[in-house]
């Protein structure tokens, strides 16, 4: 039966090294008993050799080119293993708290993308009621470009002001637009 458990013998899932290697005493430590022994270098390829080889693959290799299995005492390989299931434990925690991380900052990227886009939206609104109620002074009769500009006094001056605008002021005048508007803006003229 101890036989059997030595052959089939493998690391469990979820267990730790430490545990492992106290199932492995045991069950040498009873084998010893009923006068069955195995070597040193026996004992230590069959530990190498239940490890996973997902996990454990390249620290087995490792052991296997660096040290001399006939000479490696168990307490050894027990210390190497040990070392290297710290390690792995690190590198999971920090992969997992990493994946937290970005994960949080995806959330809050999103959010922040659609705050930006809401924030655009609304300068937009804003800037197109501006743009209606500029349109609207603008066709008004009311308005009259000489008081709007502060020191405004000659159609001409408006026009420097303007920066190439022209406001048509009566309607015999050459460039008037099709819409026949007094005030009206050439430039927004759909024709021309």
């Amino acid at each position: 039966m101890f036989v059997h458990q030595y052959k089939l013998f493998k690391m469990q899932p979820d267990e730790m090294i430490k545990e492992m290697f106290t199932r492995f005493t045991d069950i040498t430590n009873n084998l010893k008993s009923l006068s069955k022994t195995y070597t040193n270098e026996e004992m230590v390829r069959k530990i190498l050799w239940c490890l996973p080889k997902n996990k454990w693959g390249p620290k087995i290799t490792a052991i296997e080119e660096a040290q001399n299995l006939k000479t490696l005492a168990l307490d050894d390989l027990l210390g190497k293993l040990m070392t290297h299931e710290i390690h792995l434990k690190e590198d999971e925690e920090e992969k997992e708290t990493q994946s937290k991380k970005g994960l949080a900052f995806r959330t809050g990227s999103e959010d922040a993308i659609s705050s930006e886009e809401e924030s655009i939206e609304e300068d937009e609104d804003t800037m197109a009621t501006i743009v209606k109620g500029l349109k609207k002074m603008f066709k008004s009769k009311k308005f009259d470009p000489k008081k709007f500009y502060k020191n405004g006094s000659s159609s001409s001056k408006t026009e420097k002001l303007s920066k190439g605008t022209k406001f048509l002021n009566n309607k015999n005048d050459s460039n008037l637009g099709p819409c026949f508007e007094v005030d009206y803006i050439v430039k927004d003229c759909a024709v021309l």
